[in-house]
C-alpha cells in the first residue's frame, strides 16, 4: 500500500496519517488501557474504516501500536504503518525486512493503570512557581 505525502514519520520507523485529531493534551501510557479499535488494512483503502471498540492494554500490543496509541488523545483516528521491525514475531510472516504492516486505529478512551508521578512541591523550581 502506497503512503500518502500528508504523514508524520516516527524516528523508530512507525507512519501514520491521522484522520481525526481527538480532543484534549493528555494521551495513554505505555501501561494503560485503552478503549479503542483497531484493524489491519490489506488494500488500498483512502478512508478510514469503523470497528467496534475494545478493550486493549497497550503493553500486550506489538511495540509499533503501543507507540501509536501512545501519540493520540481521546477520539482521534488514525492509519499506521508499522515497520517490520517493531512488528512481534508472529506478525512478521509474509512481511519483507523494510515493510509494512497498515492498520487503522481509534482511541476512544483510555485508563491509567500505572498512576503518573508528579515530583513533590519542594521539588518545584521557583522560578517555576513565579509562573504559576
Amino acid at each position: 500500500m502506497e503512503i500518502p505525502e500528508d504523514v508524520i514519520h516516527f524516528s523508530t520507523g512507525l507512519i501514520k496519517k491521522s484522520f481525526v485529531e481527538g480532543e484534549g493534551y493528555d494521551k495513554p501510557g505505555p501501561e494503560d488501557q485503552v478503549q479503542g479499535s483497531l484493524r489491519q488494512v490489506r488494500s488500498p483503502e483512502p478512508e478510514f474504516a469503523e470497528t467496534e471498540p475494545t478493550t486493549i492494554l497497550l503493553n500486550e500490543l506489538n511495540p509499533g501500536l503501543s507507540e501509536a496509541f501512545q501519540t493520540m488523545s481521546r477520539g482521534s483516528k488514525a492509519r499506521l504503518w508499522v515497520p517490520w521491525k517493531l512488528l512481534l514475531d508472529a506478525e512478521k510472516e509474509g512481511i519483507e525486512q523494510d515493510g509494512y504492516r497498515v492498520y487503522d486505529l481509534q482511541l476512544v478512551d483510555f485508563t491509567r493503570l500505572v498512576p503518573k508521578v508528579m515530583p513533590p512541591d519542594d521539588m518545584i523550581s521557583p522560578s517555576l512557581e513565579d509562573s504559576m
